[in-house]
């Protein structure tokens, strides 16, 4: 079996050590979803899962520019990979099937079981009456993280990404 190294980081209190990823691993905190790594270039995001099904454009205020977004899958399958001056800055899912190595957590889990198991403290936030997002650690343009999107207390859609301002 192949591995990925994965960088020593500190965020939020979850410690990621240099350890062997096996490769194909659904979610890497702070790093990748599906095999697709912040970074890439776009060439290397089609070689890997092939033509997406979708291509959006999306304007980010803050930035003051548009960013790319690539869907694959559908109907709670989905995956979006979003770009930034041609490199991936995020990716999102919505699958129950992927899940963060080698945790066990993703869509389906419950807040309670995210702090458990990541043994951190969650920076959330509510972004509706029933929608809640919490974070590994916020980032600083340059670093990554990685985030939960909950729906009244259970996980529907995980990402990863890295700051951009």
């Amino acid at each position: 079996m192949t591995a990925l190294a994965v960088a020593a980081t500190v965020a939020g209190g979850l410690l990621v050590t240099t350890a062997a990823v096996p490769a194909g691993a659904d979610i890497v905190l702070g790093s990748s979803i599906a095999e697709v790594t912040i970074g890439q270039r776009p060439a290397e995001v089609r070689e890997l899962k092939g033509k997406p099904r979708k291509v959006t454009k999306r304007r980010d205020s803050d930035l003051g520019e548009n960013l790319k977004v690539w869907q694959y899958g559908k109907n709670g399958r989905r995956l979006d990979i979003t770009f930034y001056r041609r490199e991936v800055v995020e990716v999102r899912t919505q699958s129950r099937k992927q899940r963060v190595y080698p945790y066990d957590i993703g869509a389906g889990s419950t807040k309670a079981e995210i702090q458990a198991k990541l043994r951190a403290d969650l920076q959330c936030f509510d972004r509706s009456k029933s929608v809640e997002e919490c974070w590994t650690a916020f980032t600083d343009p340059g670093e990554r993280s990685s985030w939960f999107r909950l729906r009244d207390g259970v996980v529907y859609m995980t990402a990863v990404m890295v700051g951009l301002y």
